[in-house]
């Protein structure tokens, strides 16, 4: 498993198992930092991102709420694979 889909998976356990460990604001720092990392750390407009505390107030609570809603879904959707793996373990063997 490559380096970032490791960080990204501990990510996604510690909001599911352990909220404080991962903060909103954590979580849109980490997503604003991979979305500069794709795009040479220029925005949609082709300028130099500004580093996150330069940010106005305003995009840094747009980036928290996109960040959160994704932990949102993906702890669900952990959380559902989660309780179909124990299902299936507790499943009498057909062979």
């Amino acid at each position: 498993m490559a380096r970032a889909e490791s960080r990204w998976i501990d990510l996604l356990l510690q909001v599911r198992f352990d909220p404080e460990r991962a903060s909103e604001c954590n979580l849109a720092q980490m997503a604003y930092q991979a979305y500069g990392d794709s795009t040479g750390h220029k925005n949609f407009r082709g300028e130099p991102m500004p580093e996150w505390h330069a940010l106005p107030p305003a995009i840094q609570t747009a980036w928290c709420a996109a960040s959160c809603r994704l932990a949102e879904e993906l702890g669900s959707a952990l959380s559902l694979a989660v309780d179909g793996a124990l299902r299936s373990l507790d499943q009498p063997s057909r062979t």
